[in-house]
């Protein structure tokens, strides 16, 4: 009998191969962390168990995106002590504290002079939290051409909101502009490009209302509208209410099979040039994302022990993978893979393993990796032992067969009450 695999399920970086479409780069704006008491700033505060920061940082980087910033007030010691050189999910994260307390527009030009951002980067306020696609995002940021891109709320907004008045995906005026009125109100998420910086006025405290009325008049401010989960730490309430929507951070995970699956199975596919996508796969992948699943790959690499190629040969091609899918506007948040085999030919892999399937191991990883809603996940794989490896691990499985990816995502979708476009 083989020994037991040691080390599985195998997990691939999520970071994209370079050079990717989608900025590298997302900015956290926490402030001066100052309170008068002892009280920590909304963005440390225990939510569900742990600091609020590191749920965002979290969804964040499950997106592929390798460098976190932490833009800090000069008061933020304990953001500072916490996270300055961390990782989170493969992430790198390092803070900067500006040397006075300054508004988020003068931050972040203060980080523009000292070299700290990339030509393009998201922005993210620190004690918010709304659930969007970032490479969706990013998306019609390259398509329209746009300075900076906003992620808009739906519905109406209240005293903390900005106001806007959004025409095809152009924001054609800000609240400053409006006087109130209807239209969507402000996430709080940005993809900004570093030559919007250009146009903040000194002494900008309010990042949207000192910059994006003035990108507006130019036709430079684009906007798209989403519906997903919005958190705001401003005010008692509101953080009493986080601690009870802390649920809604539990995402349904769509666990897929690889070869079969997503691209045709020409048997052991390790490179570019052998890897082919199915119909649909990457258009299903994206779905997904933009209904608020966490998408999982899990993947038997077999060839690995057999020595038709290696790890890094496996990590690269996913990193290819990511790229490909965040050129479309979508993404996966993690790969599991199995590298072993009973009957291996390298002596390393050469071993059973519970996370080859259909054992359970490597969607059991991700269970315990990721906070999930069990009740709404499924798999998708195209053979037997996919199905019996999530049946294993609690979990509902389609066999694919002959059908298309996206055909089984729009009916799982729709059975869950989803908003599906139709199709041609």
């Amino acid at each position: 009998m083989p020994p037991a695999a040691s080390s599985c399920p195998h997990r691939s970086p999520v970071q994209p191969a370079a050079p990717s479409p989608a900025p590298g780069q997302a900015v956290v704006w926490v402030g001066d962390g100052h309170r008068l008491d002892d009280t920590p700033p909304p963005s440390l505060s225990d939510i569900g168990g742990g600091p609020f920061l590191d749920h965002l940082l979290g969804e964040i980087a499950r997106h592929g995106i390798a460098d976190l910033l932490l833009l800090c007030g000069a008061h933020a010691q304990a953001v500072w002590a916490r996270y300055d050189g961390t990782r989170i999910n493969g992430a790198q994260v390092r803070c900067l504290c500006t040397p006075q307390a300054l508004g988020a527009g003068d931050a972040l030009a203060f980080a523009c002079r000292q070299g700290a951002l990339a030509e393009r980067f998201f922005v993210l306020n620190g004690d918010s939290l709304f659930d969007v696609n970032l490479h969706d995002l990013a998306s019609l940021h390259r398509s329209a051409g746009a300075l900076a891109t906003v992620a808009l709320r739906r519905g109406a907004a209240t005293g903390r909101d900005d106001r806007m008045e959004l025409t095809g995906d152009r924001l054609a005026a800000w609240a400053a502009q409006l006087g109130g009125g209807p239209g969507a109100s402000d996430g709080g998420v940005y993809l900004l490009s570093d030559r919007a910086l250009d146009r903040l006025p000194e002494g900008a405290g309010a990042l949207a209302q000192d910059l994006f009325p003035r990108l507006a008049e130019e036709g430079a401010l684009a906007g798209r509208v989403y519906d997903g989960f919005f958190l705001d730490l401003g005010g008692s309430d509101n953080l009493a209410r986080a601690q009870s929507a802390v649920a809604a951070l539990r995402r349904p995970t769509a666990f897929l099979d690889r070869d079969g699956t997503l691209n045709v199975d020409h048997g052991y596919v390790h490179t570019v040039e052998a890897f082919d996508w199915l119909p649909g796969a990457k258009t299903a992948i994206k779905r997904l994302n933009d209904h608020g699943y966490r998408v999982v790959v899990v993947t038997n690499q077999a060839g690995v022990a057999r020595g038709y190629y290696d790890t890094a040969h496996v990590d690269a091609l996913h990193a290819w993978m990511q790229r490909e899918l965040i050129a479309t506007g979508a993404h996966v948040d993690a790969i599991y893979y199995c590298p072993h085999h009973p009957q291996g030919n390298v002596p390393a892999y050469t071993c059973a393993c519970s996370c080859r399937k259909p054992g359970a191991g490597s969607i059991a990883a991700a269970l315990r990796d990721w906070p999930t809603d069990l009740d709404r996940s499924f798999l998708v794989g195209d053979r037997p032992g996919d199905v019996e490896a999530a049946a294993a691990a609690g979990v509902r499985g389609h066999l694919l067969g002959s059908g298309n990816l996206l055909d089984l995502v729009d009916a799982e979708l729709r059975a869950q009450g989803g908003h599906v476009p139709a199709r041609s």
